[in-house]
């Protein structure tokens, strides 16, 4: 992902500041914690152990949270390593948050932000899937993710993804 665009991104963001409260009212609807449902697998969000130091050239870091009622991932047909990730019934919203010490906080449409965010292959932005399966283990992935194709009359995204 190119830095200088993540960094009008986050720019963006930031003039957009939320109180806790709306952020709160706004994000009430399904979603529950950081947490979603894909292909009926529960998946959660874990916090980090430290505080990250603010990076004064390109601001803040900045996480985002897409929230989806279901969803698939399968094997991406001639690509080996590559699958297609679907998620079903989406808020229309994504939520984007900073840690300390500026603590920023709001959502924008997800067409907004996947317009806005830049998906290239040489550097695309990686996503944690933790999912709990029915005999209560839990799997852990993290995969990069490329080509959002949205369709907002469904709030259906897709992603392909490879695992890191």
């Amino acid at each position: 992902m190119d830095p200088n665009r993540f960094e009008s991104i986050t720019k963006l963001f930031a003039s957009r500041r939320l109180s806790r409260r709306r952020v709160v009212a706004e994000a009430a609807t399904g979603l529950a914690a950081g947490t979603a449902t894909v292909a009926g697998l529960h998946m959660t969000t874990a916090a980090q152990e430290a505080t990250p130091l603010p990076n004064a050239d390109h601001g803040p870091a900045m996480l985002f949270v897409q929230s989806f009622e279901s969803g698939s991932i399968v094997p991406k047909a001639g690509e080996a390593g590559r699958y297609t990730m679907t998620l079903d019934r989406g808020l229309g919203e994504t939520i984007y948050f900073s840690d300390r010490p500026d603590r920023i906080v709001g959502s924008t449409s997800t067409a907004a932000f996947l317009n806005g965010l830049g998906f290239l292959d040489d550097n695309p932005p990686n996503a944690a899937i933790l999912t709990h399966n029915p005999d209560g283990a839990s799997t852990l992935a993290v995969v990069e993710l490329f080509n959002p194709i949205y369709d907002e009359e469904t709030a259906t995204l897709a992603y392909d993804v490879s695992v890191l």
